[in-house]
């Protein structure tokens, strides 16, 4: 479908689309700075069930705590701080826009985003904590398939070689699927507090797009009332209703209608 909002629409969905991905290499490459302190606590160990140990006891440090917590507010600041590119090629030169880049620059939106902000923390905290016990859950399953026959040398030195990229899988899907997230609820927060109502829905346009969602690129939808792309595509299985990006692996972006009358 056509973006209703024409070029504007289109360059928008160019700019949220590139910031987001320059977000998403940052998010990733935080997150294997995460597991590469996890993996460094078991490095020259030789017993895999006190590697394993290692890693669960270091799960509940005060180091890995602040860690996960500096990791979690990078990435949401990250979201959080680079609206601008969207935001000038969507504003045009009406009064409303005029209004709208000066509630911008005055932080008028700072107390909706900062409540934002703190709840995708806490999100993002809980998610970067579940790392330690998916790679000990992943490394259990190694140690079993190596079987009674492998030495404990033989299982360290295939858990030191392959522990670095067990959680590869789970990291690439918390990187894309957070950095929608949070642009997503931060796009939200930013047009709830300047009183815009209206957004469109747009998608990557490529093979990778699902189906429900190839469904509602170029549909106008209101912030107080999130669609449900399944339910309205008949699938079988449907999710509870959410804007973009609010999903796992959703890579498409809300642009706000600032005209309405441009529609």
């Amino acid at each position: 479908m056509a973006n209703p909002l024409g070029n504007v629409g289109q360059n928008a969905m160019e700019a949220a689309e590139h910031q987001r991905n320059i977000a998403e290499r940052k998010h990733w490459y935080h997150l294997r700075r995460v597991t590469a302190k996890i993996v460094s606590r078991i490095s020259g160990m030789t017993d895999p069930q006190a590697a394993i140990r290692e890693i669960e006891r270091y799960a509940n440090t005060e180091e890995f705590a602040k860690t996960v917590h500096n990791t979690a507010r990078y990435m949401v600041n990250e979201a959080v701080d680079n609206p601008n590119t969207t935001w000038k090629t969507v504003l045009g030169g009406t009064p409303k826009a005029r209004q709208i880049q000066s509630a911008l620059r005055s932080r008028k939106t700072a107390p909706a985003i900062d409540a934002a902000t703190d709840e995708l923390i806490k999100r993002n905290e809980d998610l970067i904590r579940s790392i330690p016990k998916r790679m000990a859950e992943r490394l259990r399953e190694m140690i079993a398939k190596q079987g009674e026959d492998a030495s404990p040398e033989e299982i360290m030195k295939q858990i030191e070689r392959e522990a670095p990229d067990i959680v590869n899988g789970d990291l690439h899907r918390l990187a894309r699927t957070e950095t929608a997230n949070a642009q997503a609820a931060v796009m939200e927060a930013r047009c709830q507090s300047l009183g815009i109502k209206l957004y469109v829905w747009c998608t990557r346009q490529d093979e990778r797009v699902r189906q429900s969602h190839y469904k509602m690129d170029g549909v106008v939808c209101k912030w107080d009332d999130p669609p449900n792309p399944e339910r309205l595509a008949h699938e079988k299985h449907v999710y509870s209703a959410y804007h973009p990006g609010g999903i796992y692996n959703c890579r498409c972006v809300a642009i706000p209608v600032v005209d309405e009358t441009a529609l």
